[in-house]
C-alpha cells in the first residue's frame, strides 16, 4: 500500500534537500540576505508564530556569531582569511576554540595575525600534550581551557565552522 505525500510538502530526500528554506520540527523557516526593510544587509528568518496572531509570520534579523572549532594544523590561513573577511564586514564576531592538531597552530609565526579579529581560546590538554608551552601570542591565562569552552562556543553561537 503506497502513501500518499501531504500536498506541497518535498517527498525525496533530493527534494527536500532542494526545497527553499529549512524544515525544523515541522516548522519552515524561510532565510533570505535580501530584504527590503533590512539596512543593515544582514540575514533575516521569517519563523512562523504559533498562536492565534493575524499576521503568520515575524521577521527577524538574524545574529551574527562564528563559532570556529580548529582541531587540524593544516588551515591557518584559511582561518586568517576567514576572520579577515568577517572583520570586513564589520558586524561578524567571530571566536576560535584550537584542540588537539590545532593547537599546533600557536607556533606558527602567522598566528598572530588573528589577534584583535577573534575571541581565542584553546583546550590546556592538547596543548600541553604537544610539549608546547604558554605564553601564546594572542590567547590570555584564562583562554586556556577544557573542552567544556568548545561546549559553551557550540551553544552560544549561531553558526558552528570546524576545520
Amino acid at each position: 500500500m503506497a502513501v500518499s505525500p501531504l500536498p506541497g510538502r518535498p517527498n525525496t530526500k533530493a527534494e527536500k534537500r532542494n526545497a527553499q528554506g529549512l524544515f525544523f520540527y515541522g516548522i519552515v523557516f524561510a532565510v533570505s540576505n535580501a530584504a527590503p526593510n533590512n539596512p543593515s544587509g544582514g540575514f533575516l528568518m521569517e519563523a512562523p508564530i504559533l498562536n492565534n496572531n493575524k499576521r503568520p509570520y515575524r521577521r527577524e534579523e538574524m545574529a551574527k556569531k562564528l563559532g570556529v572549532f580548529v582541531g587540524s594544523d593544516q588551515h591557518l590561513d584559511k582561518v586568517i582569511n576567514l576572520c579577515k573577511a568577517a572583520r570586513d564586514k564589520g558586524d561578524v564576531d567571530v571566536t576560535i576554540f584550537f584542540s588537539h592538531l590545532g593547537t599546533k597552530l600557536t607556533q606558527d609565526p602567522r598566528f598572530g595575525e588573528l589577534e584583535g579579529m577573534a575571541t581565542m581560546s584553546l583546550c590546556n590538554v592538547g596543548f600541553e600534550s604537544h610539549g608546547l608551552k604558554p605564553p601564546v601570542q594572542g590567547i590570555a591565562e584564562g583562554d586556556f581551557a577544557t573542552q567544556a569552552r568548545n561546549g559553551e562556543l557550540i551553544e552560544d553561537e549561531d553558526r558552528y565552522l570546524v576545520f
